[in-house]
């Protein structure tokens, strides 16, 4: 990680320093546990004399590394207390904090006493507040607004000045631009209020980000949870901040409380009365329902008068799917899947993504030319261009764009992120037309591939599939078009009680949170998405 002005912008009045590298030099970097920058030090020409007269700013071209960095710090900042750092304690105050701050989520409260001995040279002109500041509430959130400025601080590299400058022209960030960003930023963060700062802090950070640059602010929230949202309700903090702080603590100090936290499921809405019937009732129409498959204006109405006695049954979770589905293997049917939606989990909104999708599909491919331009080779459509296609295809290409734009991790507690290629396989499975279903069937591992999914066949056109359907418990269930299948596979979830498979999560998340509006936890790359499509 790279940030600060270069090495050699020290202050105009201080003495030139030019001078061999002596041995001294290499006693303290050894006594302070870095010899391997030894040879750094020597090329830069840091005798004793200019090792004295090193500013913290300097020190970040000199040693990009921060874990390197950090254990020179603590030597240097030892040996050399008064030199250095008189002026800059004498230059800041200590920081203040409103009642409702100064205890958020600190590990160790004796931090906060060091923070100001922390503090750089650099973040005299980034993040210093004014000289005097009183205890009122009004100075308390005038002092909250200017203890950061993001701009100012990626703008002390030339990396951090080119994103900004991109952030200018695109209003949006490129998933390499915003690790970048992150990095530098949270280097700043730690060197100025060590490696565990507190949660009014890291806010303060996050809101400098979409003051500077609004068009990264989410519609959602306050607009700033994809860089920083504190813990609460015995999660953990969130957010690309908090993230990256977590994982330098964890490769540099192994301190790393791991114990993550188990989400909640997200909270469903309460639902609508139906028509009711009797306990005996319901279990004749169940048992009626296991054996006919006709008429079928009879099967809607039994399903629709049993479906909220299947929903308690489901959410017993005392059966597997493939209980479930002996029991009520009618749910598979035309339309009932969507039909139980309606009724007893999520009434009036079943037609949303209906409603949307044309509307959002232009931005979804915009959004896919930008943060990820390979995509036409990645999903084999090398000849497409977004101009000459149909709405209908348009509609179909931003389906699939999803997982190459949102991606997804692997199996396991600690799963790292899956090839693009699994996250694609995991949400719609596009074949030729040439396949045997049946042989495609039987050779699913039920304990590797995630289900439901979406099995799509193709004859000549790969985005106007021929025949589409909803893979579950190796069923193929058929359905009219590519959108159809994607409804009724987000509503299966909900209905047979099935958790999101990792590899596809995200994106099942996006129609959750974005198409259907539905309450859950909003990972950072969703914010960010949805960010950039309510700005279009």
């Amino acid at each position: 990680m790279s940030r600060g002005p270069g090495a050699g912008d020290i202050d105009e009045d201080l003495p030139e320093v030019v001078a061999d590298h002596d041995d001294s030099v290499d006693e303290y970097l050894q006594r302070w546990g870095v010899p391997e920058l030894s040879a750094n030090f020597k090329e830069h020409e840091i005798d004793t004399a200019a090792l004295k007269l090193l500013d913290e700013t300097s020190l970040v071209e000199l040693i990009p590394k921060i874990g390197l960095r950090l254990k020179f710090l603590q030597g240097w900042r030892r040996d050399f207390p008064k030199q250095q750092h008189a002026a800059i304690r004498a230059q800041k105050p200590p920081l203040q904090y409103s009642d409702d701050d100064s205890s958020d989520d600190l590990t160790d409260e004796h931090e906060l006493s060091d923070i100001s001995s922390q503090q750089s040279n650099a973040s005299a002109s980034v993040s210093g507040a004014s000289s005097s500041s009183s205890g009122t509430p009004s100075h308390q959130k005038k002092r909250k607004m200017s203890l950061f400025n993001a701009r100012t601080i990626l703008q002390t590299t030339k990396v951090g000045t080119a994103i900004v400058a991109q952030l200018q022209a695109d209003k949006v960030l490129t998933k390499k631009a915003r690790c970048t960003m992150t990095s530098l930023l949270v280097g700043f963060l730690i060197e100025n209020h060590g490696l565990k700062p507190s949660s009014y802090e890291k806010q303060c950070l996050a809101e400098s980000i979409i003051e500077e640059f609004p068009y990264l602010k989410d519609p959602e929230g306050k607009g700033y949870e994809a860089w920083y949202m504190k813990g609460a309700n015995k999660r953990p903090a969130t957010g690309y901040l908090e993230e990256r702080l977590r994982y330098i603590r964890k490769t540099m100090l192994d301190k790393e409380d791991r114990n993550k936290g188990k989400l909640d499921a997200p909270a469903e809405e309460p639902p609508r009365e139906g028509t009711t019937s009797s306990p005996e009732e319901e279990a004749r129409m169940v048992a009626w329902l296991k054996d006919n498959m006709e008429p079928a204006s009879k099967v809607q109405e039994y399903m629709a008068l049993t479906a909220r006695q299947r929903k308690n049954f489901i959410g017993q979770k005392k059966q597997s799917l493939a209980g479930i589905l002996e029991e009520f293997p009618r749910i598979l049917d035309k339309d009932m899947i969507a039909q139980d939606f309606d009724l007893v989990h999520h009434p009036g909104i079943a037609d949303n993504l209906f409603f949307k999708w044309e509307g959002l599909c232009d931005s979804v491919i915009a959004y896919a030319n930008f943060m990820t331009p390979t995509w036409k080779q990645v999903l084999h459509m090398q000849d497409k261009v977004d101009g000459t296609l149909s709405t209908a295809e348009k509609k179909n290409l931003a389906l699939f764009l999803l997982p190459v734009i949102l991606g997804g991790r692997s199996k396991g507690k600690r799963g790292g992120r899956c090839s693009l290629f699994d996250s694609i396989d995991a949400f719609i499975d596009l074949k030729p037309a040439i396949i045997n279903v049946d042989n495609y069937l039987d050779s699913i591992n039920a304990e590797k591939r995630p289900q439901p999914f979406i099995l799509a066949l193709y004859t000549t056109e790969r985005l106007s599939p021929s025949q589409v359907f909803l893979v579950v418990e190796r069923r193929a269930i058929p359905y009219p078009s590519l959108i159809k299948t994607v409804d009724a596979a987000f509503k299966a979830h909900y209905v047979l009680d099935i958790n999101y498979q990792p590899q596809v999560k995200t994106v099942w998340e996006f129609l959750q949170n974005v198409v259907y509006e539905l309450p859950g936890i909003v990972p950072p790359i969703l914010r960010d998405f949805r960010a950039y499509l309510v700005s279009k």
